[in-house]
């Protein structure tokens, strides 16, 4: 499910079970959408719907600079990007792996995709980044993972993306310019920086008792010859594990390959793997940046224990980060300016509404008169030749009309 990301936010999509994309308009007034219920509540319908995917429709998201794109992935291991003009046929696809979530980020002609470790090849798990087609690069690998990733969002005052996955590792990546060739990219490990990870910890009494228990049989018996019990339900796993939550320093990144958290996400990029025997408790989610923009450094995050984190980014608070934010500002106020009282005749700006385009119409209109008056106003009273009494009728009579007009606009 998403919210349209342009004014005035009125459009709400959501994807279904049988592949089906719905969109409603929730300030729709249209007595076939808005059916009243016989206890006087309002059921609101769908305006339009249109099948995107042979099976479960798993993600969708606007485009950020356009009400009119949209891109979907779904069961059927296909990612595609709509016109919702024309909904008969995507844009583009592309087939490659389960995807959990996708992104259509505002300065960046192309979507962020995360997905499942199912279907994806070994050493190409993570984070990925598709050109829509227009530029035409090859896709981007910008975050290795060895687990499923569950979650990611981008920041489009910061250009940086944060991700969420199965191992319990929220990691924070700096985009880069992806209007140049990716391929020229070099050591993109140097972007990427851990904001935390989370690692189950089994209790003291529980160690305790599998070290005075375990007999002849081995470690996996007790000493009264029963198996040692792996919980596989959250009751089980709580009582036995606890979670040890390790944080990065965000307030700045000097020195940040040397940290034991870079290391140790260097390590299980290269080496490390889910348990899959163990419950993942220690998974996570869901992961979203603040999208205001005076706190634009804010990531709050959540998982399967039902904890939510909060962490700002410090570090992202600099002068050159700054200057990107103000950037990112002039851009964003260029393509979506801010309505304005004075307008008219200003056909640059966005109306969203029938009433307004008929108020600067009938302004324009009486504008136009009102000139037109005042101009044969002049040119009577320098080219004409008439008596002075049949003069001065005529031009009191234009001065009335002028002045009528006037009264008229205001």
């Amino acid at each position: 499910m998403d919210w349209l990301p342009v004014k005035p936010h009125n459009i709400l999509a959501a994807g279904f079970y049988d592949g089906t994309v719905a969109l409603w308009n929730l300030s729709s007034k249209s007595i076939l959408q808005r059916v009243r219920a016989p206890d006087r509540s309002f059921t609101l319908y769908p305006y339009h719907c249109f099948i995107a995917h042979d099976n479960a429709t798993r993600a969708l998201s606007f485009c950020h600079a356009s009400r009119d794109l949209m891109v979907t992935a779904g069961d059927d291991r296909l990612v595609k990007m709509w016109d919702l003009r024309r909904t008969w046929e995507p844009c583009q696809s592309f087939k490659r792996f389960l995807s959990t979530e996708a992104a259509w980020p505002l300065h960046w002609a192309g979507v962020f995709i995360s997905q499942e470790s199912t279907y994806a090849t070994f050493g190409q798990h993570g984070l990925n980044y598709f050109d829509s087609g227009y530029l035409g690069f090859k896709p981007l690998f910008l975050v290795p993972r060895k687990g499923t990733m569950w979650s990611l969002s981008i920041s489009d005052w910061l250009n940086t993306a944060v991700t969420a996955d199965s191992v319990g590792d929220v990691i924070m990546v700096l985009i880069p310019n992806l209007f140049n060739n990716p391929c020229y990219l070099k050591r993109s490990i140097d972007r990427r920086f851990p904001v935390f990870r989370t690692e189950m910890v089994q209790l003291k009494e529980e160690v305790e008792e599998n070290e005075g228990g375990v007999g002849e049989k081995g470690s996996g018996s007790t000493s009264n010859g029963t198996s040692h019990h792996t919980p596989q339900t959250y009751r089980e796993t709580a009582q036995k594990y606890y979670l040890h939550y390790h944080d990065m320093d965000m307030r700045t990144f000097k020195n940040a390959q040397s940290r034991s958290p870079w290391k140790h996400m260097q390590v299980a990029e290269a080496k490390g793997g889910p348990c899959l025997d163990l419950m993942p408790l220690a998974s996570l989610t869901k992961v979203r940046f603040n999208p205001n923009l005076c706190a634009q450094s804010w990531v709050l995050s959540g998982g399967q224990a039902g904890l939510v984190r909060a962490h700002c980014l410090r570090a992202m608070n600099s002068s050159h980060i700054n200057k990107m934010v103000q950037e990112s500002q002039a851009q964003f106020s260029t393509m979506f300016p801010q309505d304005t009282t004075d307008s008219q005749g200003d056909a640059s700006a966005v109306r969203h509404t029938t009433e307004e385009l008929i108020l600067v119409t009938l302004r324009s209109r009486i504008r136009l008169k009102y000139l037109y008056w005042q101009h044969m106003k002049i040119s009577l009273l320098r080219h004409l030749n008439y008596k002075q009494h049949s003069c001065k009728c005529l031009i009191k009579n234009v001065s009335i009309s002028a002045h009528f007009l006037c009264r008229l606009q205001h």
